[in-house]
């Protein structure tokens, strides 16, 4: 099904769903960035990967397919942009004495332009703040330092999320949990999800090819979850302007150049604790030590929802101890469409390879390339590419 970026009047063509951008006008030459608006926020690990429909010239040579002469050039492109999950973070504003490091030490009631990295040296030095933690421990700041089960964002650009989301996702349907896990995952079925599950993003990007797109671009943000987006853009503006919901202060955010949509999705693996022979290749124990699943009773209907346990998104919960992903898996099942245990690159529960997208498009001639803020070996730009029943054989 082809997804329209522009109807003719030049308004969005969902207008009725809440999480679409309006589109009223063509992207300015400034890369759609108006007045006031602001880049959005780093992270530690950032990976794109971008595939182009190519053709072949006598020499052998890639080309990108001839632009046709009618239409926006942006309805060639679709863009996902995902956020592997932080740490469970609170933040309950942003009041805190100014500090800045003088000599390596903290130094309380002194100005300073950077104003988060003020409360985050004290954050560091006191080991508790009034402002926020990480964890399940509001008396402690850093709880909890690794991933976490809250559902995370998807922003789409230049195709919708409705062919996974809400009445058509996976987590209202328990025989497709079922098939998706690999076993009736416990206390996961739901029955009014709104969100979807992040191997649907390998479907996107395949509808987006179906679609006729000519570039699809998948950018990961390692840790940058919906907490920490909008903890961001309280600093940035100085203020609260959101408490649900897409949000706004950021690039991508507020970018309104095509049609955009906005959900979450579920990051949990199919099982975490399975041992491995890197040098046989080979799983030891399929199924592992911990299972995956949802349960958004106790994780949250969505990002923001107040009743979310913050030890169940960390998988501490003693009655429901959902086994919490790693960037292995996580990069998997964008990849390949798959769920897997916690360190495999691109290989199923019983270590079988599995063909992340990128190689399958390369195989038709598209042009393929990764770009990454981290060394390739890592575990989320590996998954462009490799398969390996550990992400930490580097041999």
């Amino acid at each position: 099904m082809r997804h329209s970026l522009r109807n003719p009047t030049g308004t969005s063509a969902n207008a009725g769903n809440p999480r679409k951008r309006q589109v009223a006008a063509p992207l300015p030459r400034d890369g759609g960035r108006g007045p006031g608006r602001r880049e959005g926020a780093g992270s530690r690990q950032c990976c794109a990967l971008a595939v182009r429909r190519a053709g072949r010239t006598a020499a052998g040579l890639s080309t990108s397919r001839p632009k046709k002469k009618t239409g926006s050039a942006l309805a060639a492109f679709v863009t996902f942009v995902v956020a592997t999950t932080a740490a469970d973070s609170r933040a309950q504003g942003v009041a805190s004495p100014a500090v800045v490091e003088r000599g390596g030490v903290a130094q309380a009631g002194v100005a300073t332009a950077d104003r988060v990295r003020g409360m985050q040296v004290e954050a560091e030095a006191t080991g508790r703040v009034a402002w926020g933690h990480w964890g399940d421990q509001p008396g402690k700041y850093v709880g909890w330092s690794n991933h976490s089960n809250r559902l995370i964002p998807v922003y789409s650009f230049g195709m919708s999320l409705e062919s996974v989301a809400g009445p058509r996702s996976v987590y209202r349907d328990a025989a497709r949990l079922a098939e998706l896990y690999g076993r009736p995952p416990d206390d996961t079925p739901d029955a009014n999800a709104d969100y979807f599950d992040q191997t649907d993003i390998h479907r996107l990007q395949l509808a987006a090819v179906a679609a006729g797109k000519k570039y699809v671009v998948l950018v990961v943000f390692d840790g940058l979850d919906w907490t920490v987006t909008r903890t961001a853009a309280i600093a940035a503006r100085g203020q609260v302007g959101y408490d649900a919901g897409r949000g706004t202060g950021f690039r991508f955010q507020d970018y309104a150049g095509v049609t955009t949509d906005f959900g979450l999705c579920v990051t949990s693996p199919a099982n975490d604790g399975t041992q491995v022979d890197v040098d046989a290749q080979v799983v030891r124990n399929p199924g592992g030590e911990k299972s995956g699943g949802y349960d958004p009773r106790r994780g949250g209907r969505t990002a923001w929802d107040p009743r979310a346990d913050a030890r169940y998104l960390i998988g501490r919960d003693r009655d429901r101890p959902h086994a919490v992903t790693d960037s292995a898996a996580s990069a998997t099942s964008l990849c390949t469409g798959r769920k897997t245990y916690n360190d495999a690159i691109n290989v199923d529960v019983q270590g079988r390879h599995l063909e992340p997208i990128a190689r399958t498009l390369q195989a038709r001639g598209w042009a393929v390339g990764v770009v990454t803020s981290v060394p390739m070996p890592n575990a989320t730009p590996a998954c462009a590419y490799a398969n390996n029943v550990s992400r930490d054989d580097y041999q």
